[in-house]
């Protein structure tokens, strides 16, 4: 006898459970994209619209006292000859020049004081094609070149030429410290305040002292106070 066994599903069998779907979401449009902040844009600076005698730095407010001016006069210039403090508006055809003023100091009496001379070079470019002559100027002087930027009055070009670490002062800054064989020491110090160049040379009777590079860094920040007081860079 053949027995057929039933067919059908087991008693002991469950349902398996349905997965719930996934909720549709749509895709992101350009609404629901948060754009990203404009950044704040950057005003250019004014620039510096006098000539360097109107305001190079003035004897009665240089920081040593046995001190007397020795020099003081226009030694370069360039461009439309300037006959007074600029105006608004100001566009490159019609202020195209430069102009470099130098005022050095000495000693009042020989063997007084600290240094042997302190020289102030300021130099004031505009127009198109004098924009880029601040940073040329700087680009050169901060290679402290003995024989390009060493060499003194006399003639004497020094041994040495070495870049030092200097606080910045004004929007980009540099100073050397040259070295003749007698052992004299000056510190030139180099700086650009957006299109004006300062070039401060501070020779020290004291090898060793630090003084003559402190006393370049404070010419420098007075006259950048004097040039942004007289002509806001905002």
């Amino acid at each position: 006898m053949v027995i057929v066994a039933a067919c059908g599903p087991t008693a002991s069998a469950e349902p398996s459970p349905t997965a719930s779907p996934t909720a549709y979401e749509p895709p992101l449009s350009a609404r629901d994209v948060t754009p990203a902040p404009t950044p704040t844009p950057v005003p250019t600076p004014r620039p510096i619209l006098y000539r360097p005698r109107d305001f190079i730095l003035a004897p009665e407010d240089f920081p040593l006292v046995g001190y007397k001016v020795t020099e003081d006069r226009e030694t370069d210039a360039g461009g439309v000859r300037w006959e007074r403090a600029w105006s608004a508006p100001w566009n490159s055809r019609t202020l195209l020049g430069y102009s470099s003023w130098r005022r050095t100091y000495a000693p009042t009496a020989r063997g007084f004081g600290d240094f042997e001379y302190v020289a102030i070079d300021l130099n004031v470019s505009e127009g198109a094609l004098y924009d880029s002559q601040p940073g040329r100027l700087f680009a050169g002087a901060k290679q402290c070149d003995a024989k390009t930027y060493g060499t003194d009055s006399d003639g004497n070009v020094p041994t040495t030429g070495t870049l030092v670490t200097a606080p910045q002062v004004g929007d980009q800054s540099a100073m050397c410290a040259y070295t003749w064989a007698g052992g004299a020491v000056r510190y030139d110090l180099s700086s650009v305040n957006r299109n004006a160049f300062l070039y401060v040379q501070v020779r020290s009777v004291v090898t060793s002292s630090t003084a003559a590079p402190n006393l370049a860094l404070s010419i420098a920040r007075l006259q950048w106070a004097i040039a942004d007081r007289l002509y806001p860079p905002r």
